[in-house]
């Protein structure tokens, strides 16, 4: 054993490997979202801000059903996302080698995606737990419902961008010129072997 450490984190040895803080971050933007919306519904149920008739999405059966088709979708669609990032990496690592999973896990797209379906499903939980009615007071955040399919529309672009960039022939070669990266070559650029 080297200086008593056996087991080292990859994020430890290089650098932007850390898979968590960009879908946390994301996510965490997704509820800061999520505050100002219902704060905006807020004042709209009370009557103090008049909005336009376009933004009301229908009475608390219409919001229930789309926020509950938002959450049975976003839920299915992060299960498959959550699978295919371990079969790619448990892929990666079986044919190119373990120095190829730094390149897996900085590949931002992929976070991205992830943080976006887990922003979209806990705004739209919380929106669905919010919504209903408390003795006489009915309210329906019409706003944050409409914020909610709108962050599903850019989770799936997200997710297409995801499988395109997955799907790409250049992607191998991309990662056996980085993997390779790390390795000596026999001979500088240039020189001629003699």
């Amino acid at each position: 054993m080297t200086d008593g450490k056996r087991f080292v984190r990859i994020h430890d040895v290089v650098p932007g490997t850390n898979l968590l803080p960009v879908p946390f971050g994301i996510a965490s933007g997704a509820l800061v979202l999520l505050a100002a919306t219902l704060t905006f519904d807020a004042l709209t149920s009370h009557g103090r801000i008049a909005t336009h008739s376009w933004l009301s999405i229908g009475n608390i059966d219409d919001a229930r059903a789309i926020l509950g088709a938002i959450l049975g979708a976003v839920s299915t669609v992060l299960a498959l996302i959550f699978s295919v990032t371990l079969l790619v990496f448990s892929m990666a690592v079986s044919q190119f080698g373990p120095r190829l999973m730094p390149y897996f896990l900085r590949d931002r797209t992929m976070q991205v995606a992830l943080g976006l379906f887990l922003g979209t499903f806990l705004q739209s939980l919380t929106a669905l737990v919010v919504t209903g009615q408390r003795g006489a007071l009915v309210f329906v955040p019409q706003l944050t419902v409409l914020t909610s399919v709108l962050l599903v529309f850019a989770s799936f672009a997200s997710w297409w961008s995801t499988t395109t960039v997955l799907q790409s022939q250049s992607r191998p070669t991309m990662c056996l010129h980085e993997s390779s990266k790390t390795s000596t070559p026999p001979f500088e650029s240039g020189h001629a072997s003699e």
